[in-house]
């Protein structure tokens, strides 16, 4: 079954290959419309070629065999001529009406011709005049005389486009050199890139300068974004990626009739809105072909349908037919693969997973109900208990996750479609990643019961080495006690002892004497013998 979307392919790709006969070239570098609605497709590989907006053909014409060389540069449809800048090569002028082409190149000491034969961009004062710049500077045609004067303060400076605002004021945008600027009255001034200056250019290379309905200065950056001037306070307004543009190398910018400025990028086209400057991103992917898109090649046409050209045909379509998709779509969980093996998710059934400790390196598979154009749909997921943030992904609708600890754990995701339209109801899915047998429950009461016997065996120890201790203190501490009231004692003893003996071997005394001594002397070395 092949869906099909009415938001796609509102954008008309024309291109070498894709049957339009005709139009033989891919490098688009310039379109301009002449004053019979007809458009003119200058190639850089090719030549010209005419373009009809009303059947969407391309038509012979014998005027696009005139020009003398297949790589155009710029276009200028000026009353009945038909003035083509070509690449090294000079320009021609082509009469619309007889088809007799003059050429003009540059030659060495020749003051009044071109001062280079590349010619990068054409335009037309409100006097009248015609200017023509080059890598080396800008020369002004002189129709009476049929010559050219060249601009004194622009000399060897490389300008890419030129345009005289509604102020008389003529500007010039140049390849490295920022950009200049003569007013009116004469005077000549120069803006450049300041880094310290939030108010400065935003970059010295300048591809394209537009003034769009509003009598708005528009800037195109090759590497800076987009810059609007504000003449009142002599500043710039920058627009880049921070800004929400998909690039910063901007080729060009054309404002429609809905309040959008469209700007060509090397990432797409994008649609400024005027009313809040918001920036909504159109490439290849997403609603349009794929175009890379060239400087300076673009229109808006009298029935206001934008062209935007670039190195492999232009674009066409309608900036009124471009809606936003406010489609909000459900996004679903497909799949949980676990071990290379999915396990599906189906809308009814249960939506809690239960894995091993081996199984803790999982994916998550989702998708978007949306088939506007799926590598731009935007998801944003978030593993809670694990993620502290919301992770965001463009076209990849998957998440990863390896060796998760054990534990409970809610996975959910949000999208938004190619549009950047969010769904803030998010799909869920409950997982719990088992504990190792080793930390399971009952081996942690096994290891608390361990743990606390080892405690009592070792307490229990701990307490008879202190009482065998204390024991064997006590008892040395008898035996010292004992040891030293012996001393003690014996030392009297042994003066008592001696003075006896001789005493009692004198004869001296009593019978009654005698015996008492004799008493005397027995407890005596009794009392000698149990100290010993």
């Amino acid at each position: 079954m092949n869906y099909y979307s009415p938001l796609i392919n509102r954008f008309e790709h024309y291109y070498s290959c894709n049957g339009h006969r005709n139009f033989n070239g891919n490098i688009v570098s310039q379109i301009r419309q002449d004053k019979n609605g007809k458009i003119w497709i200058g190639t850089d590989d090719k030549g010209l070629s005419l373009f009809d907006p009303q059947t969407g053909q391309f038509e012979p014409s014998a005027l696009c065999g005139k020009v003398t060389y297949h790589n155009v540069q710029a276009i200028l449809c000026n009353d009945d001529y038909l003035w083509v800048g070509l690449y090294n090569k000079g320009i021609n002028r082509i009469d619309l009406k007889t088809g007799r082409v003059k050429n003009y190149v540059s030659r060495p000491g020749d003051s009044t011709g071109i001062d280079d034969s590349n010619i990068f961009a054409i335009t037309r004062l409100s006097t009248g005049e015609l200017l023509f710049a080059t890598p080396i500077g800008v020369n002004v045609y002189n129709a009476a005389e049929d010559n050219f004067t060249r601009i004194p303060q622009l000399v060897n400076v490389f300008v890419k486009s030129m345009l005289e605002d509604y102020l008389g004021n003529l500007w010039f945008a140049t390849n490295n050199e920022g950009v200049w600027c003569r007013t009116k009255s004469g005077q000549w001034c120069r803006y450049v890139n300041n880094p310290a200056d939030a108010g400065s250019l935003s970059y010295n290379a300048v591809n394209y300068i537009y003034e769009d309905r509003k009598n708005r200065l528009w800037f195109c950056t090759d590497g800076g974004g987009v810059c609007l001037w504000n003449h009142r306070d002599k500043t710039f307004r920058t627009i880049d990626e921070n800004r929400g543009l998909p690039n910063n190398v901007v080729y060009a910018i054309v404002d429609d009739l809905n309040g959008h400025l469209w700007v060509s990028t090397n990432k797409g086209l994008a649609a400024i809105s005027e009313e809040d400057w918001t920036v909504r991103t159109y490439n290849s992917s997403q609603r349009i072909q794929n175009v890379l898109y060239n400087y300076n090649a673009v229109l808006r046409d009298r029935d206001n349908y934008l062209y935007f050209g670039g190195v492999n045909g232009f674009v066409r379509f309608d900036p009124r037919e471009i809606t936003p998709n406010d489609f909000t779509p459900a996004v679903k969980i497909t799949a949980v693969s676990v071990l290379n093996r999915d396990i599906p998710v189906s809308e009814d059934g249960d939506k809690r997973f239960v894995l091993k400790r081996n199984q803790s390196t999982f994916r998550f598979d989702f998708v978007l109900l949306s088939y506007v154009s799926p590598p731009d749909n935007l998801y944003a997921y978030k593993l809670e208990g694990f993620d502290r943030d919301w992770t965001t992904v463009q076209g990849y609708p998957h998440a990863h996750y390896m060796n998760i600890p054990s534990g409970k754990y809610r996975f959910r995701v949000r999208a938004a479609n190619s549009d950047g339209v969010w769904n803030d109801r998010s799909a869920e899915v409950e997982i719990v990643v088992r504990r190792p047998f080793f930390s399971s429950v009952a081996m942690l009461v096994l290891y608390t019961a361990l743990l606390l016997a080892g405690i009592w065996f070792w307490v229990r120890r701990f307490r008879s080495r202190v009482k065998a201790r204390s024991e064997k203190k006590f008892l040395e501490d008898k035996i010292n006690f004992f040891t030293n009231i012996a001393h003690e004692i014996r030392t009297p003893l042994s003066l008592i002892t001696a003075p006896l003996e001789n005493i009692i071997k004198s004869g001296d005394g009593t019978v009654q004497t005698r015996d008492n001594l004799h008493v005397i002397e027995r407890n005596s070395n009794r009392l000698l013998e149990l100290v010993n």
